[in-house]
């Protein structure tokens, strides 16, 4: 798999879920990517060697590309919110996203945002 980046942007964040040891997010500046990491390579997704365990591959499983300025982004240590991760933005702003695995095409949702809290100047 592929990030993009701009020269200007700032370095992708990677993020493990704390509720599952195979799903993981990528925030850009841009974009918030969920993949799924599987030791298993039938699935027919991209192999990445790893030297301890052999093949696995990881597949996308959801996406919001409606994140502004991404600066960092934790998620939800709230078992009952799995899929709840909240993006702070270069102008102060805290985003709650649901990104939940969704139906829509490569699972790229319009919009995911549950909630917003801006910094009072």
């Amino acid at each position: 798999f592929e990030i993009s980046m701009s020269r200007h942007s700032r370095p992708p964040s990677l993020l493990w879920s704390p509720h599952s040891d195979e799903v993981f997010a990528i925030g850009t500046s841009d974009q918030l990517r969920l993949y799924d990491f599987s030791h298993s390579d039938d699935s027919g997704s991209p192999l990445i060697e790893r030297s301890d365990t052999g093949a696995g591959s990881v597949q996308l499983i959801s996406c919001v590309k409606d994140v502004h300025q991404l600066s960092c982004a934790a998620w939800s240590p709230r078992a009952e919110h799995p899929w709840m991760i909240a993006v702070g933005t270069a102008s102060g702003k805290v985003v709650l996203h649901d990104c939940a695995p969704s139906s829509t095409e490569r699972g790229c949702a319009p919009t995911s945002a549950r909630a917003e809290f801006v910094p009072h100047s």
